[in-house]
């Protein structure tokens, strides 16, 4: 009786692994393959022809020892690319539909089919419904997305939705920087535009999540680290913000707007010392401008109760028509208020 068991399950086990094998003993198949391969794709669409014949006679027999729906799907598809590469669109639509038909998740089917919206003018939709091919394994999908310059729209996209930020239409700007993405999801740029408009929208944590998948696909990039650090600012992350402002000064070390964030950090952080090293650079890359000798002047006499030094810097900042700057610049000058304040300053 167990061996009778045993020989069963067996012949159970050879049945199904008969039932798993694609196109078995069809050698029209494989002659096909072997063009295909070698990109003769004429010749291999006459030996997928034969092929299709053969199984459509096998599908009316009965114990099948391979799995038909299978094999007619691979069979279908390889002769739907060669009708693509030959440029027999009409041969090859009828084919991709006939695939969908047996798989309807079908990747390359869906991108052949992809083709045909392009053509018709929906260049968004085709592009994206492609670049999802692509994700999933499909070969002759990227191919499309060449044929289809879909690098072009997203671009496209994507500097819509930047002109769209730049006109403070965020809601406008998502949607296309979204679009742009389902595209170019690899590209880092797209990513850190995405992020500035969350940032507009107080959104830190979807800004600082975009962020961090743009700098891992553009690491160089001095802007990048600059925005990041401006989220990580906006989410309370101080210590964070600080490292991405080293950073992104180390990468562009004369970028002004980077001094000047990182002096305002500074003040944020108390670090008075670090607030004058800045303040100092930040005038010795533009020393006409007063705003920057009274923000030191602020640092000096509210942060480190240094009068004095303060007093130069109103002085300076009235000097270049600061009018915050002027009524402690006339106070600086009265010998009065400086021996009193002095006095006050020494306890």
């Amino acid at each position: 009786m167990k061996k009778a068991l045993l020989l069963i399950a067996f012949f159970a086990i050879i049945k199904i692994n008969a039932q798993n094998t694609t196109c078995s003993n069809n050698r029209d198949y494989e002659d096909g393959n072997t063009k295909f391969k070698g990109k003769s794709f004429s010749l291999a669409i006459q030996s997928y022809d034969k092929a299709i014949t053969q199984i459509e006679g096998d599908a009316k027999k009965p114990n099948l020892n391979y799995d038909i729906n299978k094999c007619m799907v691979d069979v279908y598809t390889r002769r739907a690319t060669c009708y693509y590469n030959t440029g027999n669109y009409s041969a090859m639509k009828s084919d991709a539909e006939k695939i969908l038909t047996l798989d309807t998740v079908n990747a390359d089917a869906k991108a052949l089919l992809a083709y045909f919206k392009h053509k018709a003018g929906n260049k968004k939709e085709a592009c994206t419904v492609t670049r999802k091919q692509i994700t999933k394994g499909s070969e002759v999908a990227k191919k499309v997305f060449e044929d289809c310059f879909c690098w072009s729209e997203g671009i496209r996209l994507y500097k819509e939705g930047t002109t769209e930020s730049n006109l403070k239409r965020y809601d406008a700007a998502l949607i296309k920087l979204n679009e742009a993405l389902g595209i170019l999801p690899d590209s880092g740029s797209i990513y850190a535009e995405r992020a500035k408009v969350y940032l507009e929208k107080n959104e830190g944590e979807k800004s600082l999540a975009d962020l961090h998948t743009a700098i891992a696909k553009k690491t160089s990039n001095y802007k990048v680290y600059y925005l990041r650090a401006q989220a990580y600012i906006k989410t309370d992350k101080l210590d964070s913000a600080f490292e991405d402002l080293n950073q992104c000064l180390n990468l562009k070390k004369d970028y002004y707007d980077g001094y000047v964030l990182r002096a305002e950090l500074d003040e944020k952080q108390e670090k008075w010392s670090n607030a004058v090293y800045d303040y100092n650079l930040l005038i010795k890359m533009r020393p006409d401008f007063g705003m920057n000798y009274y923000k030191l002047a602020l640092v000096k006499h509210n942060g480190m109760n240094d009068l004095l030094g303060a007093c130069d810097m109103y002085t300076a900042a009235a000097n270049r028509g600061v009018e915050e700057a002027k009524e402690m610049a006339a106070n600086c000058a009265t010998p009065k208020y400086m021996r009193k304040n002095l006095v006050k300053a020494e306890k």
